[in-house]
């Protein structure tokens, strides 16, 4: 049986949130909302990825890379520093023009789950983050997301994240039926 390039596409965006998930998890990130497999609002709005705590609300959004066609770039690269560094990834646009990861994207799909700037809670607050993985290197970093919605410095360097990956591929061949044995 092969796969489409639809389930492909969507099997690797899958791995790349389950991953993300699992480091987050480990570094104490709670868990307070994640979206469903290829899971759509009404009006067919993607949800966002991840939403965690860890002291505020941590609304994530993952970009998951798996081949040289999708643009995915090796993490040895430099960037004009001299820090080694992933490509920013990208962020779309709905088709009302507002952009992924900005505030009004966020408010739209998170106001009763969260507190956003548009429903403020006295001490509360969140921080959007887009994070890249790519499985060609097997490694992740991610990058501050301005209210606006544009991408701004990483908050690191790039991490190891194949432990993530795998555990992950595993768990998505077990709930799919595939069988596949460690």
């Amino acid at each position: 049986m092969t796969a489409s390039n639809d389930q492909a596409r969507h099997f690797i965006g899958d791995v790349g949130e389950i991953a993300l998930r699992i480091a987050l998890e480990t570094d104490g990130h709670q868990v307070v909302q994640a979206a469903d497999r290829h899971a759509s609002r009404p009006d067919r709005q993607h949800s966002v990825d991840l939403v965690t705590r860890f002291g505020v609300d941590f609304i994530h959004e993952v970009k998951t890379f798996g081949s040289q066609r999708q643009g995915a770039v090796y993490a040895a690269r430099l960037n004009y520093e001299g820090v080694p560094s992933l490509t920013k990834p990208l962020l779309s646009r709905t088709k009302d023009g507002i952009r992924q990861g900005s505030s009004e994207y966020i408010a739209a799909r998170l106001g009763e789950v969260i507190i956003t700037s548009e429903n403020p809670a006295p001490g509360m607050g969140h921080q959007v983050l887009v994070h890249k993985i790519d499985l060609r290197v097997m490694k992740y970093q991610s990058w501050r997301v301005e209210s606006t919605g544009k991408i701004g410095d990483p908050t690191g360097r790039p991490k190891d994240c194949l432990d993530e990956v795998t555990t992950a591929m595993l768990a998505l061949a077990e709930q799919d039926g595939m069988g596949l044995e460690q």
